[in-house]
């Protein structure tokens, strides 16, 4: 195999960081991960291999992959959804690599983390 059949053939960075984001956020078994998002400070910047730490998989997402985005980290932070405060738990996540400057932002009810 050359190596333009290698690009064709593997996801591009965007479109790993999209199925990553996608999967940290919709499966319960990262919840956790989410959790520690939300533990800090609203509006501070979280790399999210500190939010990730002891989520390791060898199928499925390559979690070992988030270690290879390179010298500039994966970022997250929350903010309030527009037009609530905190105590409606409403919140919108964003994601920021830096170095392809990717993003995606999602809207995430905090009511559904356990208490």
């Amino acid at each position: 195999m050359n190596e333009t059949n290698a690009r064709i053939d593997s996801p591009s960075e965007e479109e790993q960081l999209d199925e990553f984001v996608a999967d940290l956020l919709s499966k319960k078994k990262y919840r956790e991960a989410i959790e520690r998002l939300f533990s800090r400070a609203k509006g501070a910047w979280v790399p999210v291999k500190t939010m990730c730490a002891g989520f390791v998989e060898t199928n499925g997402i390559a979690w070992p992959w988030l270690g290879e985005l390179g010298e500039e980290e994966l970022m997250a932070i929350w903010l309030d959804y527009p037009g609530s405060d905190e105590s409606e738990g409403q919140a919108l996540i964003v994601f920021f690599y830096p170095r392809s400057y990717w993003s995606k932002t999602a809207f995430y009810n905090r009511n559904t983390l356990p208490k």
